[in-house]
């Protein structure tokens, strides 16, 4: 799975307000690798812009892998975007981590809190 998730601009922009599913374009290999049409990375961006929010990062899961980025996660990663990393077992979720690349292009942990 692969989703776009977006905050309030002006707000407290960590606080995500919505998700929204975006087609995997990688092709053959989906489920070790994603890949986003750039049509469908700027339709996230006037999405954003018309409904007032600001696109935060990119959720994708990394099966029987550790939440961590990979090679292709940095060789494609977005500067100012949060990478939500999940690592999944089967249907177990087991962690979920989130990235974003830092000025010296390295990527830095971010915290996550949930609100139930």
């Amino acid at each position: 799975m692969l989703w776009f998730f977006f905050g309030l601009q002006g707000a407290r922009e960590d606080d995500v307000k919505v998700a929204l599913e975006v087609k995997n374009d990688e092709g053959l290999e989906k489920h070790r690798y994603f890949k986003i049409n750039p049509y469908d990375y700027m339709k996230a961006e006037q999405y954003a812009e018309e409904n007032n929010l600001a696109l935060l990062g990119i959720y994708h899961s990394h099966p029987n892998q550790p939440a961590l980025p990979s090679p292709d996660d940095k060789q494609f990663a977005l500067p100012n975007i949060s990478y939500l990393i999940i690592s999944v077992s089967g249907k177990d979720i087991l962690e979920p981590k989130c990235w974003q690349l830092d000025e010296e292009q390295i990527f830095q942990e971010q915290i996550i809190e949930t609100l139930i």
